[in-house]
């Protein structure tokens, strides 16, 4: 048996910590779990952890974990060469599971904004893209968290869908009327931002399916419909910021 420690915050490994083996040590990191959740055997006991205070920063890690993580962790655990990984509340799954399926194109989607947020020199844009990626690291656990396992783990709700909507709005104010489909293009941000408004739309397909399967968050798939409206309205927003006009399409002449 294992014995999972939830916490407000994170532990530093003691001398004897490193005789443990790697697959008794916490958690696989391909999972966000690990932000929440920290496994030690059953033999050990928990007094060989010190606890760090931490809050979340960079890509969902607190400064903490980083640091327990430099006193020893190895990032492999060899626990999901099986092909499974491990769902909030210790079920594993295999990783091609439907639901680990939709988490990991969340993954990519944020991924994508990012790659947006690196060719972003506007102010107002760079925050939109850097809250819905702190939204979108919730959204993943929240899909990794089946309906009744833990009421810790934060949920997407319906403040975050009335957010994405002001969002949409304040986004969509300078912009001119739109009389044609416009294509993905124009400035390079807009591209980017095109390319993950449509890894957005495979993320809502792929969650729509989960939700005909299994019970998941109402309030994830419909943020996720908004999101993908939000992006489009960005990329317009971003050739108007940099003086480029949209692409219309064309159609059969």
């Amino acid at each position: 048996m294992r014995k999972v420690v939830r916490t407000t915050a994170t532990w530093r490994k003691t001398n004897k910590w490193a005789v443990l083996d790697s697959n008794q040590r916490p958690i696989d990191y391909e999972s966000t779990a690990l932000t929440t959740e920290l496994t030690a055997p059953s033999h050990v006991s928990m007094s060989v952890y010190e606890p760090i205070a931490a809050r979340s920063t960079v890509a969902g890690y607190g400064s903490a974990t980083r640091r327990w993580y430099d006193r020893g962790m190895k990032l492999y655990t060899r626990r999901g060469d099986d092909g499974t990984t491990q769902l909030f509340g210790g079920q594993r799954v295999n990783k091609d599971d439907l639901r680990v399926e939709t988490n990991g194109c969340v993954d990519e989607l944020n991924s994508s904004i990012g790659l947006a947020r690196c060719a972003c020199a506007h102010e107002q844009l760079t925050v939109i893209l850097r809250d819905v990626q702190d939204r979108l690291f919730e959204l993943g656990a929240d899909l990794a968290t089946p309906e009744g396992q833990s009421t810790a783990m934060p949920r997407i709700g319906g403040p975050h869908v009335e957010t994405a909507e002001d969002q949409i709005d304040a986004v969509c104010q300078p912009l001119p009327e739109l009389e044609n489909f416009v294509l993905p293009g124009g400035s390079d941000l807009a591209a980017r931002l095109h390319l993950a408004r449509s890894v957005c739309r495979r993320a809502e397909r792929l969650a729509v399916k989960l939700a005909r399967q299994e019970t998941i968050n109402t309030h994830a798939l419909i943020y996720l419909n908004r999101l993908s409206d939000l992006l489009f309205a960005m990329a317009r927003r971003a050739n108007q910021l940099e003086q480029i006009d949209d692409v219309p399409w064309a159609g059969r002449t």
